[in-house]
């Protein structure tokens, strides 16, 4: 969990877990030539909850979801501005390490920027 983003960032629901496999599923079916924005996925992902009986997601928790699908190693989940698929290429795994690490050193540039207004 992250600090001040607690109602985000909590551990996925059990409910959550189950929509794992399904939009595994979906993102199969998607590669770099027709990847998937989020609100399509929220919104397949929400008519299949509501039929199963399951919690609704919004799009933060989609991204949620695609970290345990990372962190755990389950699948090469790839996400770009044009959407989310699937590939076992290495160059795109590869391209896909290289923006994480980019964005989390961008992260820790604005940390450092506002830790020189502490005293």
């Amino acid at each position: 969990m992250i600090i001040t983003f607690d109602d985000i960032t909590e551990e996925l629901t059990d409910d959550e877990l189950k929509l794992v496999q399904p939009l595994l599923n979906g993102l199969k079916l998607r590669t770099a030539a027709n990847p998937v924005k989020a609100p399509a996925i929220v919104k397949g992902m929400n008519a299949y909850a509501e039929a199963n009986g399951l919690i609704k997601i919004s799009e933060v928790r989609l991204r949620k979801l695609v970290n345990f699908i990372r962190t755990n190693s389950i699948a090469p989940v790839i996400a770009t501005s044009k959407g989310y698929y699937m590939s076992t290429d290495d160059n795109e795994i590869r391209v896909q390490i290289e923006s994480l690490k980019q964005r989390a050193r961008s992260i820790l540039s604005c940390a450092n920027g506002l830790e020189k207004f502490l005293k």
